[in-house]
């Protein structure tokens, strides 16, 4: 019985595979704004043309530019690349411009510049939104997020729990079984998770908020070990979300633990052809590296770094993180140092950064 279920889900992840370039955005390399596939995103980008055809005509009407800035928003979401989030972060200063006492344009704004890691701007953005409206619950949500992705828990905690003030709904369930997972409280995350995804079902949210949850529980499952649970949150996630990537790296991941390197790295390899960020060579490299296929996982590391340094030396610290876990693995230990002591006091304070330099430091003292 036991070696039919996990020949069920092998099918399963097989399946997945062949379908990564229906489940996954076709992203192209940065700078590349060709057309990401997938039915949702496609009615999203026809839309998106649609409405600046209408800007080149009306360039100031609010009503449109709103549209054209919550269109991009929501593109940068399912791509993940910092460039679309860029255009996101132009129209809402547009936005923001026209509309300067309107607390959904600062919000946004602070969103756009929350995907491309500018915490700190992402933090006075979210500010300003609850100083035009404290009774805003969009401004409650961005406050924690950004306080959350800083590695400040109570401040996110406090502002989750105005959320909730406000009404229980699938976001306000999400962020705060977030919380208990960052603090330890599995049981009560579970909960929570399992009560967001039921909100948002009772509730007929997008599927894309529903997958978000999905993969969320699928995380805290990978954390606990329950391998199989974890597998199945991310194939439900995978089905209701195809244009996201999340679901397929935990795939990964849970095939990782299962020992299923092969498998792994089928799954990783087309996530790279789709959506080739510096987590995603990374994870990629770290299998090939388990395959004893050393020049190529040294490869997908350099791939990961060399747009991080570039970005360093223009000023954005943003993904300074993933930096120092590339130079890490290629070995170069100063640098994983300096970019993740970087990380540590000039981006964020969360758990994860001091993961990542007491990592560093391991490797500093056995080399």
């Amino acid at each position: 019985m036991l070696r039919l279920r996990h020949e069920t889900t092998r099918r399963i992840t097989c399946a997945l595979i062949a379908a990564i370039p229906l489940i996954l955005q076709a992203h192209a390399h940065d700078g590349d704004h060709g057309p990401i596939h997938g039915s949702a995103t496609e009615e999203s980008q026809a839309r998106l043309i649609y409405l600046e055809r209408l800007a080149s005509e009306r360039p100031d009407d609010v009503g449109i530019v709103s549209r054209i800035a919550q269109a991009r928003l929501g593109l940068a979401r399912r791509a993940g690349t910092h460039d679309v989030y860029q255009s996101a972060e132009i129209a809402f200063r547009k936005w923001c411009d026209l509309s300067p006492d309107r607390a959904a344009s600062h919000v946004g704004l602070g969103y756009a510049q929350l995907g491309q890691h500018e915490f700190q701007d992402a933090l006075e953005s979210a500010r300003q939104a609850a100083r035009i409206s404290p009774q805003d619950s969009s401004a409650w949500a961005l406050l924690g997020d950004v306080h959350f992705a800083l590695g400040h828990v109570v401040e996110a905690e406090f502002a989750y729990r105005r959320l909730d003030q406000m009404g229980i709904t699938m976001q306000s369930l999400a962020r705060m079984a977030l919380v208990h997972q960052e603090l330890g409280r599995h049981a009560e995350a579970r909960v929570a998770f399992e009560e967001a995804i039921q909100a948002a079902e009772l509730l007929e949210e997008s599927p894309v908020d529903i997958a978000w949850c999905h993969t969320l529980l699928g995380d805290l499952d990978l954390e606990e070990g329950r391998l199989d649970a974890a597998h199945g949150q991310f194939v439900r996630a995978g089905k209701l979300d195809p244009g996201g990537h999340q679901a397929v790296m935990g795939l990964a991941r849970v095939e990782i633990e299962r020992g299923n390197l092969a498998l792994a790295h089928q799954l990783l390899k087309g996530l790279a052809e789709h959506h080739p960020g510096p987590r995603t060579w990374i994870a990629l490299g770290d299998v090939l590296d388990r395959m004893n296929a050393s020049d190529e996982a040294q490869a997908c590391f350099e791939k990961a770094a060399v747009p991080i340094r570039a970005e360093v030396a223009a000023g954005e610290l943003g993904h300074l993180r993933d930096l120092a876990e590339a130079e890490l693995r290629l070995g170069h230990l100063d640098a994983a140092w300096a970019a993740a002591r970087r990380d540590l006091t000039e981006v964020r304070q969360d758990s994860g950064a001091y993961e990542v330099l007491e990592r560093v430091q391991r490797a500093r003292e056995a080399g």
